[in-house]
């Protein structure tokens, strides 16, 4: 997450006080739901304050908050980031040591305490365990010759006490730069917030604070100030509040949405909020509270966040509403899942309230209203402007030329009925026209009059969640495979497909577009390509299917027992070929070099453009011997740890690398030892 100078600005005029609201109101009492849903997620007991000693004493500020929204998942647990490698790290109560893991990604080295009431605590990024533990580890990996590993071990094996030291604190693993990821779970493995159990630990004085406030049209009836656009401002902040003092026009559905942090005493970094309420005049129509979840749940985040915004945008805002498909188990009270629909034309209130676990709050206060305004169509030609379209919130928005009067849109179903759509709105020298596809029959293409040529639609599939769908595009049937899950999607979703020349010199296909990355999907998307072009340059296994970020770089999928790519996003995909190995270069110490007296590991720096390093695929030998070496593809850090020091004189590491293509590079490098 990324601050601003306005925000800084913000949060040091920031008031520490919340005013009450206004008990005015200007809406009629029918329009109050009555019987508003009522969720009820497991919170559990209570905490035991004091039960858990913080794990790092002198490093009590945080970078991470549980159930804070990240790009493709809710976190867990805290951050508490320490600046350097090799803090000791505290265990947080009595138990034993039941679980630890090495792993590539994620937690990299993690250790499990479970304690006598079935809680654990989970100590993660870890530079390396306590000594009885590592040396079990260290076996078990040589004994392997693999490096990631996952072990469990009984009661008896290693008992610990509170404040013993566990570990020391890292970076490995996901990780991009060196802290404690520490959390509490119950006995289900559920994390809990762990911030409950430490409110005494880390000072909080500094309330959460808006950054961005928006209202989003929810139907092809809905518009915000008369259009079918997501609108989005940044608040003003005066007199302790936040405020938007234009009047919201609305009709028809529409959502709140927000983006707000918080930050506590001593480090910088922006933190998820624990609680967000909103009121519409004097009832709460939603409102979530993070406290446990599972998970499985925490994919729900690219349902609770409004998507298409965080990747076009690197913006979190949330959505103050529920949509169908999203079950996660934060939301405590919903009134028609917190979407906004106006009765009256009255003038109605917003009021938006975020708190930390702290109890410090802050309010966004706005005002909303049902637009009677009639919109007023222009006309024109119909010439001058290629008619196009893009999806938003499955509808099809059509920009075009303004109409000669009584010219309407007539658009061709798959099942060769059509159906004409007058314009909904226009806007300059445009009109846009809203066409809502249906599950059964999807649009073609458009005509109007004026248009030199058809528009053609590329929506190949609608795929509906509890269904499994195949898809082979027509005409593309020998080239490009896709399948989705029954839980593929959050909801109904309208995927297009494009194919595309490649500019890449090394790529075997088209770049085909399976529906965009603003897509989000819930469960992995199978997808297969078959190579058309440049086979002839590579061998088999060289040829990788690839993702093609907007960004410019290239990501690699997981492939299945089929051949096929498990794909986590939509987006742009491509084969091409890979012929270069990794390239790895030492980190702090240079061939030939003699060691700093005391050296405890040697680091390098492995990397691979296309294919990626195959992390079950490093080997490392110091003087011919395998020994560990631990790779992280996070940050391509690959660290070998000595066991015991080196003797003097000259000694040879060597690196044995393969990318997922199958390309393999070893390499020597030469250090010494003084006497």
């Amino acid at each position: 997450m990324k601050t601003s100078a306005w925000t800084r600005v913000v949060l040091t005029a920031m008031a520490l006080t919340v005013a009450e609201p206004h008990t005015e109101s200007h809406s009629p009492a029918e329009y109050y739901d009555p019987n508003p849903i009522l969720y009820r997620p497991d919170h559990g007991p209570p905490p035991q304050s004091g039960k858990y000693l913080f794990p790092l004493p002198n490093h009590k500020g945080l970078s991470g908050t549980h159930g804070e929204p990240r790009h493709n998942h809710f976190h867990f647990g805290l951050d508490i980031p320490t600046g350097v490698w090799g803090v000791p790290v505290l265990a947080a109560a009595d138990g034993y040591v039941h679980r630890v893991r090495t792993w590539h990604d994620g937690y990299g080295r993690a250790l499990f305490i479970r304690h006598p009431d079935g809680f654990s605590t989970v100590y993660g990024h870890l530079e390396a365990y306590m000594p009885a533990v590592e040396k079990r580890m260290v076996a078990k990996q040589k004994a392997d010759r693999q490096f990631c590993q996952d072990l469990f071990f009984a009661p008896g094996e290693f008992p610990v006490k509170q404040g013993q030291i566990i570990g020391w604190a890292g970076s490995t693993g996901g990780s991009s730069g060196p802290h404690l990821h520490y959390e509490i779970r119950d006995p289900s493995e559920r994390p809990l917030n762990a911030l409950h159990y430490h409110k005494t630990d880390v000072v909080d004085f500094v309330p959460p604070f808006f950054t961005r406030i928006g209202l989003t049209p929810l139907d092809a009836q809905s518009r915000v100030f008369g259009k079918f656009e997501t609108w989005h401002a940044v608040p003003v902040f005066d007199g302790g509040q936040y405020h938007c003092y234009e009047i919201l026009e609305v009709k028809g559905r529409v959502g709140v949405l927000f983006a707000a942090f918080d930050r506590v005493y001593g480090t910088p970094n922006l933190l998820g909020v624990y609680k967000a309420t909103l009121w519409l005049d004097e009832q709460i129509v939603y409102a979530y509270q993070i406290e446990r979840f599972t998970f499985d749940d925490s994919r729900y985040v690219m349902h609770h966040l409004d998507y298409p915004t965080l990747v076009k945008e690197d913006v979190f805002l949330q959505k103050a509403f529920v949509e169908p498909g999203n079950r996660m188990p934060i939301y405590t009270r919903l009134v028609n899942n917190g979407k906004i629909e106006l009765k009256d034309t009255a003038v109605h209130r917003l009021r938006l309230v975020v708190e930390d676990v702290h109890g410090n709050q802050t309010v966004w206060n706005g005002r909303i209203k049902q637009s009677t305004t009639a919109e007023t169509i222009i006309y024109g030609t119909g010439e001058g402007v290629a008619p196009s379209y893009t999806l938003r919130r499955n509808v099809a928005v059509i920009r075009h030329a303004l109409p000669p009067p009584d010219a309407p849109v007539v658009v061709e179903y798959s099942d060769g009925s059509k159906k004409s759509f007058r314009p909904a709105y226009t806007e300059g020298p445009y009109a846009y026209t809203l066409v809502a596809p249906e599950t059964h029959k999807l649009p073609v293409r458009a005509q109007s009059a004026g248009w030199a040529e058809a528009m053609e639609f590329y929506i190949a599939a609608a795929v509906v969640p509890g269904r499994e769908t195949s898809f082979q595009p027509k005409g593309y049937e020998k080239h490009f495979r896709a399948h989705f899950s029954g839980t593929s999607f959050f909801d109904t979703t309208f995927v297009e497909f494009r194919s595309q020349t490649p500019v890449h010199p090394d790529a075997c296909s088209p770049i085909y577009s399976l529906g965009d990355a603003t897509i989000a999907l819930f469960r992995p998307v199978s997808v297969r390509l078959f190579p058309d072009r440049n086979v002839e340059r590579f061998q088999a296994g060289q040829i990788q299917l690839m993702e093609l970020r907007y960004d410019g770089t290239l990501n690699r999928f997981s492939t299945n027992t089929t051949g096929a790519t498990v794909a986590k996003r939509m987006g742009r995909f491509c084969l091409i070929g890979d012929r270069t190995p990794p390239t790895l270069s030492p980190q702090n110490f240079t061939d030939g070099a003699t060691l700093a007296p005391g050296a405890q590991k040697l680091t390098f720096v492995a990397k691979d453009d296309v294919a990626e390093v195959n992390p079950y695929a490093v080997h490392c030998y110091l003087d011919g011997a395998w020994v560990v070496g631990e790779y992280y593809d996070y940050t391509g850090l690959l660290i070998h740890r000595f066991e015991s020091p080196p003797p003097p004189g000259k000694h040879v590491f060597s690196v044995a690398l393969v990318d997922y293509a199958g390309n393999a590079v070893k390499k020597d490098f030469t250090f010494f030892v003084e006497k």
